[in-house]
């Protein structure tokens, strides 16, 4: 397992895409049905629309490349295949341009995507505590450690 990169991902529209950077993130995508509103995605060949159900709309992403996919314990997790024709996987928000986006370089090829979700629809601390991060922005720790924080692990494993 190698870890490929982390970065925080804002969630516009409760939503972010892990897609090939040369993809037009929103042409020929599946309708969100309430099938694939439950199963947490929608995606084509090179574009995976990930849902989030957070109130908050920062969350924090881990990437690894992998054999196999990894085991971990979480409260949604979903595969779905990825081609990636540009070397170039790119995560980002849906209405933000592609420069806000983080950016990989992997080789070109077909990759199983196996995206786990940590604390699906957290939003900050239990209700009725105070939480220290009200009215400033969040930090990378935050997102990284802080209480309720939705927290994705997305885990590529080269399938040519």
């Amino acid at each position: 397992m190698n870890r490929i990169g982390s970065c925080r991902v804002h969630a516009d529209q409760n939503r972010f895409i892990v897609m090939d950077s040369t993809a037009d993130p929103h042409a020929d995508m599946p309708e969100w049905t309430q099938e694939a509103t439950g199963r947490g995605f929608v995606a084509n060949d090179r574009v995976i629309h990930v849902r989030t159900l957070s109130r908050m709309q920062e969350h924090w992403v881990d990437m690894f490349q992998a054999d196999t996919p990894l085991n971990s314990a979480a409260d949604r997790g979903f595969s779905t295949d990825l081609e990636i024709t540009s070397g170039r996987l790119l995560i980002r928000d849906s209405a933000n341009p592609p420069a806000t986006a983080f950016e990989v370089n992997l080789p070109a090829g077909r990759y199983a995507v196996h995206i786990l979700t940590r604390n699906i629809g957290g939003g900050g601390q239990p209700e009725g505590e105070p939480d220290p991060r009200e009215g400033r922005d969040l930090t990378d720790d935050d997102l990284k450690y802080g209480p309720g924080i939705e927290r994705y692990q997305i885990t590529l494993v080269r399938q040519d």
